[in-house]
């Protein structure tokens, strides 16, 4: 038997190895044609397609596609935000914010290939025989589910409520909106239970008592927060994929379309009202405004506003453009040092600055109106790189960043594979998520991803020492 595993570690690391081969050579490629222009922005959207689509093919033909593994998912969001992104920004210069970066795109573009090149990379070179589990865990009840959704609840909507308030109180009280990942975990968590078929009365009470009218009011709350209620959304899909392997493509097509149709046009409609004016004010001139649009104004604020938003390559591009001509080099100054502060709780530390790197970087580059007070752009992930270590950075920072999601991913949710876990992989949710949007700022990221982790630890003990929590054997998906 232990040679066995030890061929099909040997075939493992042989197909890693010929990943990492590829993605090279894909990079050396799109380097060496000399092609300007557009040209060269569809040769690299090419090879970033490539680099995604080679291992996800041969994960296919060995029966161990997971269509939430986080690089298929974030290679291909990268693939469309630095790729396609570059392309339709070349052909349509109003997608930019900025039509200065415009001749940049193609550098940046390239530069995030090779961020995508070295992810794949650290993520697929390391490979090993996948992590198999004799048991897992399952509630006992309903009292987990609830005392951890309610808790999340809470922080969710104190975070929401309280984020524009300028006294010491409200940031006091802000400390509450740490706990809002507990809902994003325990909202995963009911979708999984009831998928599997394993649910018990009180969880699934839970559900249309607790879990969906707290969703209806985080909502309410968070009219401005698009990703919060695309991620609301799309989390029940991603508990039927881990507990049925069934995924419902109607429903995904119907919520892109409504996250282009309806979510952005009324979302960024509604941010663009007067803040200082009530929710219901707000919401009629919303409505009064989306009425006076004609068919081409629609399609402006709908198809035009998501490929904007989708066109991160952008904000690299920026990057690119003024580091270090007129913005010198950070040298980790935006990663590090706000890192170690926002380890502190700000109830030890009354006084601690409030780090908003989406503000930050949009006035240092020009981005945002100086008379514009609340806008935040995402920096991205190989743009902050770019920002501090130059093209080093990029390449060295995202083979880590590969490195990282590779052992969050065996950790929480490879090993669940062919059973339902939903302990584990409502863990697996709350990781995809932060690894899906990255980019508002590293040091935020990285902090808040470790205080979650070790919350969520400590929830998963404390639900062992209270009983709530019982290993059982595992066992196939439920058909039901």
């Amino acid at each position: 038997m232990s040679e066995i595993q030890n061929l099909h570690a040997g075939i493992g690391r042989e197909r890693s190895l010929r990943v990492a081969v590829s993605c090279v050579a894909l990079v050396v490629l799109a380097a060496g044609v000399a092609v300007v222009g557009e040209g060269m922005l569809f040769i690299i959207t090419g090879a970033m397609i490539a680099c995604v689509a080679i291992p996800t093919f041969q994960r296919w033909q060995n029966g161990t596609f997971d269509a939430f593994d986080p690089f298929f998912v974030l290679g291909s969001i990268y693939v469309v935000k630095f790729g396609f992104g570059a392309i339709w920004s070349a052909y349509d210069p109003t997608v930019a914010f900025d039509q200065s970066v415009v001749p940049v795109m193609p550098e940046a573009s390239f530069y995030a290939l090779l961020g995508v090149a070295a992810m794949a990379i650290g993520y697929h070179a390391f490979g090993r025989v996948p992590l198999r589990r004799a048991r897992e865990e399952w509630t006992t009840g309903a009292p987990y589910l609830v005392l951890i959704g309610g808790v999340g609840l809470i922080g969710a909507i104190a975070g929401t409520q309280l984020f524009w308030l300028k006294s010491k109180a409200a940031l006091y009280l802000l400390t509450l909106s740490q706990f809002s990942p507990m809902f994003l975990y325990a909202w995963a968590l009911a979708w999984l239970l009831v998928f599997s078929g394993r649910a018990t009365r009180g969880e699934r009470l839970a559900v249309y008592l607790l879990f969906l009218p707290g969703v209806a009011l985080i909502v309410l709350f968070s009219l401005s927060d698009k990703s919060l209620i695309m991620t609301l959304a799309v989390t029940p899909v991603v508990a039927r994929w881990y507990t049925r392997r069934q995924l419902p493509w109607k429903t995904l097509l119907v919520l892109l379309l409504a996250m282009i149709f309806v979510v952005f046009p009324v979302i960024n409609t509604f941010r663009a009202m007067d803040r200082h004016s009530s929710r219901e004010l707000r919401a009629t001139e919303t409505m009064d405004t989306l009425a006076s649009w004609d068919q081409s104004t629609y399609m402006d604020h709908s198809f035009g506003s998501f490929k904007s938003r989708l066109a991160e390559v952008t904000s690299l591009a920026a990057v690119v453009r003024d580091v270090p001509r007129w913005v010198p080099y950070a040298y980790g100054s935006t990663i590090f040092e706000p890192m170690l502060a926002l380890f502190v709780p700000r109830m030890l530390w009354p006084d601690k600055p409030v780090f908003g790197m989406g503000r930050e970087f949009g006035e240092t580059f020009r981005i945002v109106s100086p008379l514009d007070e609340v806008t935040n752009v995402a920096v991205t992930v190989p743009g902050e790189l770019y920002w501090n270590f130059s093209v080093p950075g990029v390449v060295f920072g995202m083979f880590l960043f590969g490195v990282v999601m590779r052992w969050a991913y065996r950790r929480y949710a490879e090993a669940t594979l062919g059973h339902p876990a939903p302990i584990r992989q409502a863990f697996y949710v709350l990781v995809l998520i932060a690894f899906v949007e990255a980019g508002g700022g590293l040091a935020a990221e990285i902090v808040g991803l470790a205080r979650t982790l070790v919350l969520l630890e400590a929830l998963r003990w404390g639900g062992h020492y209270l009983g709530l929590l019982r290993d059982l054997p595992a066992n196939g998906p439920a058909t039901g």
